[in-house]
């Protein structure tokens, strides 16, 4: 239950050790980087390279995409499994990866080839189908468009027409003298043909025209209908290309461990490389300030003086009034919690740790809330086991080991109110004697207590008193953080006295209570 005292580290060395003191103070995990003061030889660096590190994370991301939209459209029973977030990785193994640059290459390479020809099937696939649209409106016609052009003495006129202009049409035939005959249909168009002198030619296109007629733009000898087999030829065989570019992006499924690595390794040179906003320079060297955990120091300076030759390195105690940022030191129970305190605020550096007070507390009222052996039990092992699933120190790991811990206390007032399942077990099997005590006293509705001439069930009693003993538990923690600070009177008068009150308001209320 404490907050772990911070220095400052002041630290000057040759610029062309930068890198590897940075990767150092990195695998520590014992150091945040500030900005530099203010030093007269010291101008600021520039941040170099991040955009380039930021176009390969854009680059994975998008190779992680694809793979996932291939893995997704693929038959669950052949679909690859796809490597999870949250998998564990050792620091050696992290700045290994550096070492797979190419290989990452190749892959991003690949999966950016399939992508383009994905785009390319695409754009055949909706260029065919429009085409086959387009020669499904002559399919009703048997000959090859080649019949249909016409000689030097007649004209041949092959289309469409709008079903609404079919009477205009048979109007048309008569009054020409042409020769047409509606050859089919197809969704709200009727194919039509029509046969007319070379003479009458032109006065016949304007007369279809104004009708709507548009006129077929095929001339090959070839029918409608084999054009049409011959695109969906082509579509087949564009699925099965579409099908195994599918299979081979899935393959790549077992390249996502590595990908995600080698992203967040690129995210840390990008890191790395902003980070020079915050460092001071003269022409051959550099000047870093850092906060560091006043007990790790040593591990600091050790891991920085295993890759440079020389460095100077000072260390400065943050005062506890300033500011630093916050490190807990809490047990494996209590530092569960943290999760559940850093929803609201995380402490201030100097100020108290709360999370060993609240642990208990946040434990105790969702043991009073789920109160029921049976619930607690499942609580305690589904938490377990759910932990076991997620990567230790995460979010939901500290969750699921929350929950756990409400399930003890579930466990304890399930025992105190008889719930094991909603069964009433220990009154079944003791009998009236005990079923007379618990209806008087611990019953959530028969157990009363009189306050004045006020009924009050003995539960919203005792749920009341928990409550102000967590609020007057917290007046003293203040207090004690201003005596800390020397803030005697606030620690008295805001803390203390007002803790004491509350506590004596419990116990007149407890003591003026009569039995209902």
């Amino acid at each position: 239950m404490a907050v772990a005292e911070m220095s400052v580290m002041t630290l000057i060395a040759v610029s062309g050790e930068k890198s590897a003191i940075l990767d150092k103070l990195q695998i520590s995990g014992a150091a945040q980087i500030k900005s530099v003061s203010d030093y007269a030889l010291a101008s600021r660096c520039s941040a170099q390279g991040a955009d380039e590190y930021s176009a390969v994370v854009e680059r994975i991301d998008k190779a992680l995409s694809t793979i996932t939209f291939a893995c997704d459209g693929m038959d669950k029973r052949s679909r690859p499994s796809v490597e999870a977030d949250g998998f564990g990785v050792t620091k050696e193994q992290f700045f290994a990866v550096a070492e797979q640059a190419e290989r990452v290459n190749e892959i991003l390479d690949s999966i950016e080839r399939l992508t383009e020809d994905g785009a390319r099937i695409k754009a055949k696939r909706a260029e065919l189908s429009a085409s086959e649209r387009s020669y499904a409106q002559y399919a009703c016609v048997e000959s090859p468009f080649s019949d249909f052009v016409g000689g030097k003495d007649y004209s041949v006129f092959l289309g469409t027409i709008a079903k609404e202009k079919i009477s205009a049409f048979d109007g048309f035939l008569t009054e020409s003298g042409a020769i047409g005959e509606i050859l089919g249909f197809y969704a709200n168009v009727a194919t039509v043909a029509v046969v007319c002198h070379a003479g009458l030619a032109s006065e016949s296109e304007s007369r279809l025209s104004a009708m709507g007629f548009k006129r077929c733009p095929y001339t090959q000898a070839q029918t409608a209908k084999s054009v049409i087999d011959s695109i969906r030829g082509e579509l087949e065989d564009l699925k099965i290309s579409e099908e195994q570019r599918l299979i081979d992006l899935a393959a790549f499924a077992s390249e996502v461990k590595l990908l995600k690595l080698y992203s967040d390794y690129m995210n840390f040179q990008r890191q790395k490389a902003l980070v020079d906003n915050e460092i001071g320079v003269t022409q051959s060297t550099f000047v870093l300030e850092a906060y560091v955990p006043t007990e790790a120091q040593t591990l600091v300076e050790e891991s920085v003086r295993a890759v440079c030759k020389t460095a100077y390195i000072n260390f400065v105690t943050v005062d506890r009034s300033q500011f630093a940022p916050t490190l807990n030191r809490n047990g494996k129970v209590v530092s569960n919690f943290e999760v559940v305190t850093n929803m609201y605020s995380v402490s201030q550096y100097g100020a108290l740790d709360p999370n060993a007070v609240m642990s208990f507390f946040f434990s105790l009222f969702m043991g009073v809330i789920m109160a029921d052996v049976g619930y607690g039990l499942l609580m305690i092992v589904g938490g377990l086991l759910f932990a076991k699933t997620r990567r230790e120190g995460t979010s939901v790991y500290r969750m699921a080991k929350v929950f756990a811990c409400g399930g003890v206390f579930a466990v304890l007032f399930g025992a105190l109110f008889d719930s094991w399942l909603g069964f009433p077990l220990l009154r079944n099997l003791l009998g009236a004697q005990y079923n007379a005590f618990y209806s008087a006293h611990i019953d959530q509705i028969t157990a009363t207590a009189m306050l004045g001439d006020i009924n009050v069930p003995a539960m919203l009693m005792w749920c009341l008193g928990l409550g102000t003993v967590q609020i007057a538990v917290g007046l003293i923690l203040k207090a004690v953080q201003c005596f800390s600070r020397g803030q005697i009177a606030q620690g008295v008068f805001g803390g203390i006295v007002w803790a004491l009150a509350m506590l004596s308001l419990v116990v007149w209320v407890f003591g003026i209570a009569t039995k209902a």
